[in-house]
């Protein structure tokens, strides 16, 4: 009796070793499936001449590829894309009015779930790539539906070094400008 207790013990560690084991499998498994599916859309990405500028995590801890696609005259649109982004991606999309000034315009910018990074994600490679092109300033216009579907976005242009100015009869719209400090040519 007393050699059947101890290989029904010896069994019973065998089995909580390979529960174990099998979580961790299922873990390194889920890796590989999430690894697998972020190469393919990278190389979708290439295949549509997206140039991968970078990798970054959200708050949320997604992996997105900050994409950029040049456009004629000087533009560009940057995206982010992850695994299980749909159209529309976020993105921020500019227009060279490079008069004398040599200023880049921010068209549309749309980040659209809130609270996990995207925003600042995007602004962060906008104003690098807009400096290392040689670009002095970034401007762009606020409007009423701007202000309507997201009312923290003039906070958020603050808390980014932006000058904002609203219209001073109903702050129904307004303005961005971020005057850029051009040290040098070396980011992308």
């Amino acid at each position: 009796m007393f050699g059947n207790a101890k290989k029904i013990d010896e069994l019973n560690l065998q089995i909580k070793k390979l529960q174990e084991e099998n979580i961790v499998l299922k873990e390194e498994n889920k890796w590989l499936n999430q690894t697998q599916k972020e190469h393919e859309l990278m190389l979708n990405l290439l295949t549509y001449n997206y140039i991968i500028i970078g990798v970054e995590r959200n708050k949320n801890e997604e992996l997105v590829f900050v994409c950029k696609h040049q456009q004629s005259g000087g533009t560009f649109h940057l995206y982010l894309i992850g695994v299980g982004y749909s159209v529309p991606y976020p993105r921020l999309l500019s227009v060279d009015r490079s008069f004398p000034d040599r200023t880049i315009h921010i068209q549309d910018f749309l980040a659209e779930k809130k609270s996990v990074g995207h925003g600042n994600i995007l602004l962060k490679y906008y104003e690098a790539i807009a400096k290392s092109e040689g670009f002095s300033k970034i401007t762009g216009n606020l409007t009423a539906d701007d202000m309507e579907s997201t009312p923290y976005l003039v906070d958020f242009y603050k808390k980014n070094g932006f000058q904002v100015e609203l219209y001073e009869n109903d702050r129904s719209g307004g303005s961005i400008k971020k005057e850029l400090i051009l040290k040098d040519k070396g980011f992308m």
